[in-house]
């Protein structure tokens, strides 16, 4: 019974949006596409209420999609929030929206502007260099299909996390989303320390509104890698007395189209994804002893099966 209702809050707190002034918890959502991010929170955040992104990420996610004014609009042209889930996991099957376009079209609402953290300490003219870079991404599409908000290349920031304070404007909900490649080409011995420098810069934010993670298993280097960075990331939302954690090991975007997949399949490779069935003792260990804490929607029957014969 105890399962059951636990199971029933994290669903009814899944289909709440987050709304300034009555949020209580803070939500932590962990898939292996960073996809996955942008139909979560095209899902949970106030869409006309601007936010910034905190985006902790090796690359900038930063291509346009065509005509991304469709997206937009299709998002809120609906009854209810049960419709947006609908359209959202059309989508998801259709692979609609990928890990390397998914902030563009949450922009300029609810995203108001983007501060994209790609290393820990980045120098002004490397910073210019990448902003620069992402920036013609973004708005490379706009002579062939103008978009209603213009250019977004003022919304585009690029500092380095030690640099982060100074950049972070005050008065405005703050998202973060935490790319776990992020951590990939950092020594094994200099990671924990990396990822806690991270996460205490995002979680010691009055305005955080919610927190997303990427597995990104295709941009790590290994199986035993990803595992360990999932632990790490699960570790710090489970030390978050308030955080609502959803972790979804068995959601997929289809139809990668990433330039990695495109490389792996060119190579007769597949593309890697997250596997849970071989998850480690160390992270079975922790899914076992974080019971109800870790809400798992989709596939929860398979999870718990996982559960059960790990006990």
């Amino acid at each position: 019974m105890k399962r059951t209702w636990a199971l029933v809050a994290a669903v009814l707190a899944a289909a709440a949006p987050l709304a300034r002034g009555t949020q209580i918890t803070l939500p932590v959502y962990l898939e292996d596409n960073h996809a996955g991010s942008f139909y979560w929170l095209a899902q949970h955040l106030d869409l006309e209420e601007p936010c910034t992104l905190l985006h902790f990420d090796a690359h900038s996610d930063a291509s346009a999609i065509f005509d991304s004014d469709v997206i937009r609009a299709r998002l809120r042209r609906v009854d209810s929030t049960a419709e947006r889930a609908r359209i959202l996991a059309d989508w998801r099957k259709q692979g609609a929206v990928q890990c390397f376009n998914w902030i563009e079209p949450l922009l300029p609402a609810p995203i108001a502007d983007v501060i994209w953290i790609p290393r820990e300490h980045l120098d002004p003219e490397a910073a210019k260099k990448l902003a620069d870079n992402a920036a013609d991404l973004l708005d490379s599409q706009l002579e062939a299909a103008p978009r209603a908000a213009g250019k977004f290349r003022p919304r585009l920031h690029v500092t380095g996390r030690d640099a982060l304070d100074a950049a972070i404007p005050t008065g405005r909900a703050i998202v973060a989303t935490i790319d776990l490649d992020y951590f990939a080409d950092i020594p094994p011995n200099e990671c924990a320390e990396a990822f806690e420098r991270v996460w205490s810069s995002v979680t010691e934010l009055r305005d955080l509104r919610a927190i997303t993670i990427a597995i990104s298993r295709p941009f790590l280097h290994s199986d035993e890698q990803a595992d360990q960075l999932v632990q790490m990331a699960l570790r710090a939302a489970l030390s978050l007395p308030t955080a609502t954690i959803q972790f979804e090991p068995f959601q997929m975007v289809a139809n990668d189209q990433s330039t990695r997949a495109k490389e792996l399949r060119k190579q007769g490779l597949d593309v890697p994804s997250f596997d849970l069935v071989k998850a480690s003792p160390a992270l079975r260990a922790l899914l076992l002893r974080a019971g109800d804490r870790i809400a798992v929607l989709d596939e929860s029957a398979r999870y718990q099966q996982l559960l059960h014969d790990w006990r």
